[in-house]
Parts: structure tokens; C-alpha cells; sequence
């Protein structure tokens, strides 16, 4: 079989870390060591020596062996057990190096999957997605969203049920604070107009979140926070708390 350096590099690099990829290629080398590790330790048949020589030689006392021994005895004593055991090991070294070249082929799809997630909420300045925008607007199915993040736990994040619907968050923290950022200072200026929101009037956050996709809870309760009492929230409709939030520009200064 043919196999291209950087790819036997490769190789040698995912046989450092234990996946169901690597453990056949682990097993043949490790069968070898444990086998002759074994064989070693077994005691050798001491030799039988005559104390002393009596007229007539009794029948020499055959020495008890060890269970260990015994054991030993009767795996080393079967015919071609050795060559069909370095056959084995050879096989599952073949066998091994087929699946890990496979697994490395699928984490690199969904390395590359990833990137192209990534780039594309980048791009569109969002630093979380539905299960079904991202299947609309990139064709990843939800299976493929969940190895994308179980293999980059550091970079995605799924919410399940958020908004009734599965969530794919951004959770890298350097691009999610700039988008966050981002976001606040659009949702600012967008506030700020006075046909938007004047100080008697409120938005509620469900008119908010329809009117552009970057606008969540957490930028709107960053932008609270941050906005030096600018701006406050409140129910929607104070005898009907089943609307929701609002927010409302403050009166302070």
C-alpha cells in the first residue's frame, strides 16, 4: 500500500492520542510487546537432578508447575502458534493503518466543514445560527453540525430547543466579542433613531429579533449594560407578562 509522507507524518501523529480510529494500529503493536513481555517471564522447566543413586533407580519426581507455567506451557507448545500470532498482529497492523488513514480523511471533511461554518457566520456577522438557516443557507445536515461541534468544542456550541429550534453558537471567544460588539453598536444606532424609539415609547424584544438576525438577548442586555442607563427594559405589557420583554430608553441623562 501506498502511502504518502506527509500522510505517514500524519499517521504517526493521530497514533499519539487513543480514538476509535487509532485503537486497531495501538493493538498490533502493543499484542507483540505483551506476547513476548509474557513469554519471558515465564519460568523455565527446571532440570530434574538425581539426589542420589539407589540400587534400583526409582521413577524420577516429576516437579509441580506453576498455574502461570502450566498456562505458558500449553500456548507455547501448540504448533505454528507464534507465526499465526505474527500473521494476526500483521493483519490487524494492515487492517489498522486502513481505518486511521480513513478517520484522518472524515476529521479532515469536518475540519473543512467547520472553517466553512465558521467563515460563513463570519461573514454575516453572526455569531449564532438555527439548525435550519444553517441547512438551508450552507446544505450541513444537523448530523454533520453535531461532529463539527463534538470535534471543536472550543469553537461551536449547540443549543438544543433555543427559540424551539436547535442553535449552532459561536463560542470562540475572540470573534464572538467582536461580533457581540458589533452587533451593539448597530443595535444603537438603530435605537437611537426617534421615529425607532422615543423616550414614551417601548420595542419589544420579539419585534426587535424579527426585524434583523443579529439582534439577540445578548446583545440587546449587553447594550443595557453598557449604555450608561441609556437604556432599560421592561415587561411589554405590564398586565400581560406572557408578552415578554421590551426596552425602553431611560431618562437619565
Amino acid at each position: 500500500m501506498d502511502i504518502p509522507l506527509k500522510d505517514a507524518i500524519t499517521i504517526i501523529d493521530s497514533v499519539k492520542t487513543l480514538d476509535w480510529y487509532s485503537i486497531w494500529l495501538w493493538l498490533s503493536i502493543a499484542l507483540p510487546i505483551y506476547y513476548i513481555t509474557f513469554k519471558k517471564i515465564i519460568p523455565e522447566k527446571p532440570a530434574i537432578t538425581n539426589i542420589q543413586e539407589p540400587i534400583a533407580a526409582p521413577i524420577p519426581e516429576i516437579p509441580k508447575k506453576s498455574l502461570v507455567s502450566k498456562l505458558g506451557s500449553f500456548l507455547f507448545t501448540i504448533p505454528l502458534i507464534e507465526p499465526i500470532f505474527l500473521y494476526l498482529c500483521l493483519a490487524m497492523f494492515l487492517v489498522g493503518t486502513c481505518v486511521l488513514v480513513v478517520g484522518q480523511q472524515k476529521k479532515q471533511t469536518i475540519r473543512n466543514q467547520g472553517w466553512m461554518l465558521k467563515n460563513y457566520m463570519l461573514s454575516k456577522y453572526l455569531y449564532s445560527m438555527s439548525q435550519s438557516n444553517i441547512r438551508d443557507e450552507t446544505k450541513l445536515t444537523f448530523c454533520e453540525m453535531k461532529k463539527i461541534a463534538e470535534q471543536y468544542p472550543n469553537e461551536f456550541g449547540i443549543n438544543y430547543g433555543y427559540y424551539k429550534d436547535t442553535v449552532v453558537v459561536l463560542v470562540d471567544d475572540i470573534p464572538r466579542k467582536a461580533l457581540l460588539e458589533r452587533s451593539e453598536k448597530i443595535l444603537a444606532s438603530y435605537l437611537r433613531n426617534p421615529y425607532v424609539l422615543s423616550k414614551d415609547s417601548m420595542k419589544s424584544f420579539a419585534v426587535l429579533f424579527s426585524q434583523n438576525n443579529i439582534y439577540t438577548y445578548d446583545v440587546v442586555y449587553k447594550l443595557i449594560v453598557d449604555s450608561g442607563y441609556k437604556y432599560t427594559f421592561n415587561l411589554n405589557k405590564i398586565n400581560n407578562p406572557e408578552a415578554g420583554f421590551g426596552i425602553v430608553k431611560s431618562n437619565a441623562p
